[in-house]
């Protein structure tokens, strides 16, 4: 307890881990895509991220990682703006985020549009 506040117990899946280099490398949550309980999609910035595009710095991808039941579980980002992209990712995990509908939709512009992801 925190100033008389219940205080969460911190999830290390939720946890970002990002290196500053270049580029930049980050991922959060469970990652590997040989798992037949999971599905994935690669979505290469040259493609879906504006800001990458605008400043040139094209090469990179995003790689996010559900269950069969549709749950977010991880992802992976490498190129510029890496590490804000992630903690996008982190915030959908933390929330429970899904690919089904329910209440809330988080957006970003480096997400693929066509891989909306909902948080309840």
């Amino acid at each position: 307890m925190l100033l008389n506040q219940n205080t969460e117990m911190i999830n290390p899946s939720t946890l970002p881990l990002a290196f500053n280099e270049n580029p930049q490398v980050a991922t959060v949550g469970y990652i590997k895509t040989n798992d037949e309980d999971v599905e994935y999609i690669k979505v290469p910035y040259e493609t879906r991220n504006f800001r990458a595009f605008m400043k040139n710095q094209r090469e990179g991808f995003l790689k996010i990682v559900w269950d069969k039941d549709g749950k977010l579980n991880g992802g992976t980002c490498v190129g510029h703006q890496a590490k804000e992209i992630i903690t996008t990712i982190a915030l959908m995990i933390k929330l429970k985020g899904t690919r089904k509908p329910s209440s809330i939709i988080l957006w970003n512009t480096s997400i693929d549009s066509r891989t909306p992801i909902y948080c309840a």
